[in-house]
């Protein structure tokens, strides 16, 4: 993916905020496609966030209520030192950054600090650090990691699969902004509770199947 979007790095080299310039629409894109994924469960309000992560050229969306899985990933050129780091933000917050982006024009400069990420100078947020967010690594490497069953049946949750909607519609996004088909991919894995789902190139989720025989609860990965 070819973008516009460069890592900010002061004329010394050495990196006072963390911050990034980037596409409204390619940041928007990336965080409108997780926070379906999210829980409203107040016993764990980790479950509640989006992690956004900057990885070298990489800058990823990640939520989680442990019976989804929700991944979502950009690509940025970078200009001088890359930088790199991790954050966590509201389900609340980010529906706010999400509304600004959305109307916002051109690039935004996006500035991290141990306590908060801003948008340019018109939208603060404070970050999330109450507890430690849930590793998907695993679960993502398992689900790659398996052979596609074909000829299986599954019981879902239609509910729990809409939540994938949104990332669909972002990934149908034609470059010029128009709407094309939403199209989600599913492939039943070789593990019985685990589907493997993507949208597009640049989103890849996971939805645990309903448990059988009972067909009633659904089993946290």
């Amino acid at each position: 993916m070819t973008t516009s979007s460069v890592i900010d790095t002061p004329l010394d080299g050495k990196p006072q905020d963390k911050s990034i310039t980037i596409e409204a629409a390619q940041l928007h894109r990336i965080l409108v496609s997780v926070p379906p994924m999210t829980s409203t469960v107040p016993t764990f309000p980790v479950l509640g966030t989006v992690q956004l992560s900057l990885d070298g050229s990489t800058l990823t969306a990640t939520a989680t209520d442990r019976y989804t899985v929700g991944v979502c990933r950009t690509t940025i050129e970078p200009s001088g030192s890359i930088d790199e780091w991790t954050v966590m933000i509201t389900r609340d917050d980010v529906k706010s950054l999400i509304t600004d982006l959305k109307r916002a024009p051109g690039r935004v400069r996006v500035t991290v600090t141990d306590t908060t990420l801003a948008l340019d100078e018109w939208r603060t947020v404070q970050l999330f650090t109450g507890a430690e967010f849930p590793r998907v690594s695993g679960p993502f490497a398992d689900a790659l990691a398996m052979k596609p069953d074909r000829t299986r049946s599954t019981t879902l949750d239609y509910t729990m699969l809409a939540h994938f909607g949104p990332a669909a519609k972002a990934a149908g996004k034609t470059p010029s902004g128009k709407q094309g088909t939403p199209v989600l991919t599913m492939t039943m894995t070789d593990k019985k509770d685990m589907i493997l789902i993507r949208c597009g190139a640049n989103f890849a989720g996971i939805l645990m199947n309903m448990r059988l025989p009972e067909g009633k609860e659904l089993e946290a990965w």
